[in-house]
């Protein structure tokens, strides 16, 4: 055939495609076909030819755009497809995905551009990610109130339950606390894939957050008949990190190895200086990751096939989170296992420049602490309540803002716990109100939300003693927060007395 006749057959051929097919040479469009007109909004070929392609991709995509085309053309190699955002004559933007190939064309080196509008199945997955967010959003409420009321039964704080109905409850609590994890690991994965999870880094020592991590995590080891301990440590040594994002990595590695470490097993947490880094090393004894499964650990619901790994619950998302928290942070997450052996998960974190600080005075004696609990879900007030008095403390109930402030105003409070929704305000506002007040700068705040994040991300800095903690409420959690939060208010205040 000659040139003439190939070039003609292929315009046949491409003008047959549902895709929409452009050439371009030097950056600059040479042919387009039907569809490419019709997906750009170009009523003839001539509105097309020889304006550069990267004027009709979106600004955030062009360098990547770029790179590719400078691929093609100097290694002679296709590019696999990619996902982008082309805008069209009318300056109206579509989703597409695109994949390039060499190709002569008119007897000289070109480009070939296969593409494929994606905007229906892009609003097929942002209705699909919507519904999940909401539905998600509107079972955290109740299972608040679930999960807590069958936490408190559980421990016992409502009495000494019949033979027969401890089992029942403990197996009620365990799936309703396997379903909250189901959910906050549905709407992170969300949070995380939308770019929209929210990270407060703040410079720390890393053992005490681990320390923390552990602590926090210990019950749940003893479900397992599994003890954590700390091999090596680096003390003082201090990372810029999400506080409590971090903690839910190290939950997640914690948690991961006390389910598939054996009966009376011991999970070792090492941490160790490598190069300006630190690594915080989890390594358990349990059976080893299957060969067939490691290239595909750290993606989303991936599990391994085995029913004893399946028998052991989650949700296939954990991993796939905490990956992306650590990267957040400038760090890597990684992993070496041997069947039968174990496997050992490591986070790698940059480490910061440890700055001296003076020893802290040991704290006195101090009377039975006061809490003031304001939050419009009678349930949920219950329930913090309860674990607040099972703390030590003596508690106050609000529904509202008013009704905290007068609480305020008739005595002192040691701790505040605070909803972030209310029917008079919010409480990001509110605890702005109270650092402006002398009587309440100090405070200690536990906001607790669904939408804690947010909260956290309006509060900002410098809103003096305040915790986020979200709903559906870990009790444990809880309770560390609140001990904690008076323990910061304590030191806090013994500095500005001396």
């Amino acid at each position: 055939l000659s040139l003439r006749e190939s070039e003609e057959r292929y315009r046949q051929l491409v003008e047959l495609s549902p895709d929409a097919i452009m050439l371009h040479r030097e950056g600059r469009i040479v042919f387009v076909n039907g569809a490419a007109m019709r997906l750009l909004g170009a009523r003839a070929p001539a509105e097309l030819l020889g304006l550069p392609l990267v004027s009709l991709v979106a600004p955030e995509y062009r360098d990547q755009v770029l790179a590719r085309i400078r691929k093609i053309s100097e290694e002679n190699v296709s590019t696999p497809p990619m996902e982008q955002r082309l805008v069209r004559l009318d300056g109206t933007a579509v989703d597409v995905e695109a994949q390039g190939t060499p190709f002569i064309y008119q007897g000289q080196p070109a480009v070939q551009a296969v593409i494929r509008d994606i905007s229906k199945r892009k609003e097929i997955e942002r209705m699909k990610d919507e519904f999940v967010s909401t539905v998600s959003h509107e079972l955290r409420t109740p299972l608040t109130s679930i999960q807590g009321s069958l936490g408190l039964i559980a421990n016992g704080v409502m009495g000494a339950m019949p033979a027969g109905a401890k089992p029942l409850v403990d197996i009620a609590y365990k799936n309703c606390s396997r379903l909250v994890l189901l959910i906050n690991d549905i709407l992170d994965s969300e949070k995380i894939a939308a770019g929209k999870m929210v990270f407060t880094f703040k410079e720390q020592e890393i053992m005490p957050l681990l320390e923390h991590a552990i602590e926090s995590n210990r019950a749940y080891g003893a479900q397992y008949q599994v003890r954590f301990e700390i091999e090596g440590g680096v003390p003082g040594a201090k990372v810029n990190v999400d506080h409590d994002r971090l903690i839910q990595v190290l939950t997640n590695l914690l948690s991961n190895a006390a389910k598939f470490s054996p009966k009376g097993g011991v999970v070792s947490i090492d941490v160790r200086r490598a190069g300006g880094r630190l690594r915080i090393s989890v390594t358990d004894r349990g059976p080893g990751i299957p060969a067939e499964f490691r290239d595909r650990i750290f993606q989303k619901f991936s599990q391994a096939d085995s029913s004893d790994r399946r028998a052991k619950g989650g949700t296939g998302l954990g991993l796939s989170i905490s990956k992306a928290i650590v990267e957040k942070h400038g760090g890597a997450l990684s992993f070496e296992s041997e069947v039968g052996k174990g496997t050992t998960f490591t986070v790698e974190l940059p480490e910061r420049e440890a700055v001296p600080t003076a020893p802290a005075a040991p704290a006195g004696p101090s009377p039975r602490p006061r809490a003031i609990v304001c939050d419009d879900e009678p349930n949920v007030s219950e329930i913090i309540r309860h674990v607040l008095e099972r703390d030590g403390f003596q508690v106050d109930l609000a529904a509202s803002l008013g009704e905290t402030r007068d609480l305020l105003r008739k005595h002192p409070s040691s701790l505040l716990t605070l909803d972030f929704i209310l029917p008079d305000g919010n409480g990001v506002e509110y605890l702005r109100e109270l650092r402006r007040d002398d009587r309440t700068k100090t405070l200690p705040v536990l906001l607790i939300s669904p939408l804690a994040p947010s909260a956290r991300e309006m509060a900002g800095d410098g809103m003096g003693p305040v915790e986020f903690l979200e709903k559906p409420i870990d009790l444990h959690r809880l309770s560390a927060a609140a001990r904690g939060a008076l323990r910061k208010s304590a030191g806090a205040l013994e500095g500005a007395q001396s």
